[in-house]
């Protein structure tokens, strides 16, 4: 007889499970579900078996390639540090595998571009597409509102409405020229400060009256008052504080609802900061806002950014910002327009510094702008002049490509998977850019690590934004590129004009200009500069040091100043161990006309003089002689003793000696022999009791003659100056 019932190949297993006399009861059932269990399993591989073989016939695209992620290991690592603080490593990722990286941080793929055309691409032919934030992580929600500022606010109405009122109201041209006088003052603030320090100390640390600088500017722009130092250093503490402590509280982000059990202090350390920033700017924004209901403006008073911000209204919300938020989109405008300023502004001076004729270069272009536009001795390059000063603008666009205080962009996202590059950029994934690997790209910048200003004078109209080409992008690009780009390069290009016209900037004795960065918000030098600076028109004590004229003359390349070249003790003189400088021969006579003109007419007055014609042979000329010491070099070597002795009063040497200089190198040593020396010359005689010197002197600057071929009496001085190839000699008696 069949049995009505087949005992299936799990069988075994229930005989050996249940005794015999229970077998009967419960087999039936255990044979039904493991036949269930069966069918189930079979269906699986069915299933996974038509999966694989659909997928040998469709492409999917795959990630860009990156590291091994291992979810919670990996993300712990990566969450501990800031994206700066990777960059060594993401740069050997690229070398690896190409322009465009992936790696995993938190819950989403990063992917990590440093590539021109690619970045291009992204950020201004599709920039629609790539110009969203990625949801904020909880303690950036914290310190921006639920994303309500300009930097993380998702892409739609919210973002267009806050960046708008910021481009209108504050960084419009009509806008920004309000505040002139108030970089005037600014300025002027920062210039007493240097003086002071520079007058204590032989070197200054100058970072910090940069930042102070920059601040004081910012904290008008947004608050519309001049506040004082107390209140600045307290808006400056908090600021930078949260700042620089951003990456250790990334941690707060791994796990919020364990770390504020695990991590209780920090998490309590991030909320004071909160309250502290609070309490800082809270009462300011509450001040204009009293201002404004008791209607105390006048017409002379600007408007600010918080003034703007009482005024704004969300548009899909429909409602007034909230405290907290004006708050966060204050700190927003503090952070985005001092800390990155006064970063540019110190490398842009290191290499300043560093490449002194870079300087040189510098200071002549604006000497000519400034005596052109009859300025004369003013101490200020005006905000007018900066359109004229191309090389200015060469500099500072050098010193952001070279040293651009931020390597990366923020986040930008995407709404939907995205092909780019052959790779798939999946919804909600991160795009970033390596503003520094494409800032210093060999195939695009020659000799990228060089400071070479001249390199953008072939270019008139350098595209910064990156409309058509991104060669660079310090400001990023595209419909999220910086709103205060503008604003920046006004106040960078104003700051580094009057810096260097009201100072010569030197390293201190036995120093030198370190190039190595730190990331801190920016990236900033890891040694700070460190210079000694003197008022142009005088020479120092203590330091290597330019000897300029108070006509503003300054040669365009200096190259070196062996020792002091003036000591002091009763009146200051020339040391024995004194160098020249260098200068180009079509500005010679331009520069050494007003301090021939003062010096020798000073000397000159009051004697009788009589001027005989001697032949000079072929430019071979006596720039100096007194007593008879004349000695021949065609380059300069030193000067053999001192010009001037303290003693009474000052008076010359009967061992002084001049030099003279052949038609190839006059050009290169006239500058500082000749304009330090009459200068010096100069000094006894303005005493009206000082002695008077008793002596030949021969005076002649080559190639005057092709500039000015028929001046021969200036001023009203009784002076004859050589402007032929000629030298008049003038007795004293």
């Amino acid at each position: 007889m069949i049995p009505l019932y087949q005992p299936s190949p799990f069988s075994f297993f229930v005989s050996h499970t249940y005794p015999s006399s229970q077998k009967s009861k419960v087999a039936p059932n255990i044979y039904v579900n493991m036949e269930t269990w069966f069918i189930v399993l079979v269906t699986l591989c069915i299933i996974f078996l038509i999966r694989a073989i659909l997928s040998f016939f469709t492409t999917t695209v795959p990630l860009p390639p990156g590291p091994l992620h291992i979810p919670i290991i990996t993300n712990f690592q990566l969450l501990q540090k800031s994206i700066s603080q990777l960059e060594p490593f993401l740069k050997t990722l690229h070398a690896k595998h190409g322009p465009i990286i992936t790696v995993h941080i938190g819950s989403r793929p990063s992917i990590f571009i440093n590539d021109h055309a690619l970045a291009h691409h992204v950020l201004v032919q599709n920039s629609a597409i790539f110009s969203d934030r990625p949801v904020a992580l909880p303690t950036s929600i914290m310190l921006s509102s639920n994303q309500h500022n300009i930097s993380s606010a998702f892409y739609g109405p919210t973002w267009r409405t806050l960046r708008r009122n910021l481009a209108s109201e504050m960084l419009h041209p009509s806008k920004t020229k309000s505040f002139s006088e108030i970089r005037k003052w600014v300025l002027h603030t920062l210039i007493n400060r240097l003086k002071t320090a520079s007058e204590s100390e032989d070197s200054i640390t100058v970072v910090s009256h940069f930042r102070y600088a920059v601040f004081c500017l910012l904290v008008f722009m947004c608050f519309g008052e001049r506040v004082n130092d107390e209140k600045i250093s307290d808006i400056e503490r908090v600021q930078r504080t949260i700042l620089l402590n951003i990456s250790r509280f990334n941690i707060l982000n791994f796990w919020p609802k364990g770390t504020r059990i695990l991590l209780r202090n920090r998490w309590e350390e991030f909320l004071k900061l909160l309250k502290d920033q609070e309490d800082v700017l809270l009462p300011l924004i509450r001040a204009r806002k009293q201002v404004k209901e008791s209607k105390l403006n006048n017409d002379n008073t600007v408007v600010s950014y918080a003034d703007t911000l009482l005024e704004l209204e969300l548009p899909e919300e429909k409602r007034k910002l909230s405290e907290n938020e004006m708050v966060n989109l204050c700190s927003e405008f503090l952070n985005g327009g001092t800390d990155t300023t006064s970063t540019a502004l110190q490398w842009i001076m290191a290499n300043l510094v560093k490449y002194p004729e870079v300087q040189g270069r510098l200071v002549e272009e604006i000497r000519e702008v400034m005596v052109s536009d009859d300025n004369g001795e003013k101490e200020e390059v005006k905000e007018e002049n900066l359109q004229k000063l191309r090389y200015l603008k060469c500099v500072v666009l050098e010193g952001l490509r070279r040293h651009p205080p931020g390597h990366f962009v923020l986040a930008h996202t995407v709404k939907e998977d995205v092909v780019l590059n052959g790779y798939l950029v999946p919804k909600n994934g991160t795009v970033n850019f390596m503003l520094s690997e494409m800032a210093w790209d060999p195939r695009v910048w020659e000799d990228p690590m060089e400071f070479k200003p001249e390199r953008f004078l072939k270019d008139e109209t350098f595209d910064i934004i990156g409309s058509k080409e991104i060669k660079m992008m310090p400001f990023g690009a595209g419909r999220r590129i910086c709103p205060g780009l503008n604003l920046a390069l006004l106040h960078l290009e104003y700051f580094v004009a009057n810096l260097v016209w009201n100072f010569n900037w030197q390293l201190p004795e036995g120093g030198h200009v370190d190039l190595s960065e730190k990331d801190e918000f920016t990236m900033v030098m890891k040694n700070p500069l460190q210079v000694h600076i003197s008022p142009r028109g005088t020479c120092t004590e203590g330091a290597a040091a330019t000897c300029t004229s108070t006509t503003g003359i300054h040669p365009t390349s200096v190259r070196s100043w062996s020792d002091n070249l003036f000591i002091s003790g009763g009146n200051p003189h020339l040391t024995s161990r004194f160098c020249g400088v260098v200068l180009g021969p079509t500005t010679i006579f331009n520069m050494v006309s007003e301090p021939l003109h003062d010096c020798l007419g000073h000397l000159l007055s009051g004697f009788r003089y009589r001027a005989t014609r001697h032949l000079c042979s072929r430019f071979r000329c006596v720039i100096l002689s007194v007593r008879g010491c004349v000695k021949s070099p065609t380059s300069v070597r030193s000067w053999p003793d001192n010009l001037f002795i303290s003693g009474g009063n000052p008076h010359l040497t009967s061992r002084f000696c001049g030099v003279v200089l052949g038609s190839t190198t006059i050009s290169n040593s006239l500058v500082g022999v000749g304009e330090a020396s009459f200068i010096s010359l100069a000094a006894p005689f303005i005493d009206d009791n000082a002695p008077a010197p008793q002596g030949v002197i021969h005076v002649s600057p080559p190639f005057a003659h092709t500039l000015y071929p028929s001046i021969l009496i200036i001023k009203s001085y009784p002076l004859v100056l050589i402007i032929h190839p000629l030298v008049y000699t003038h007795t004293i008696t």
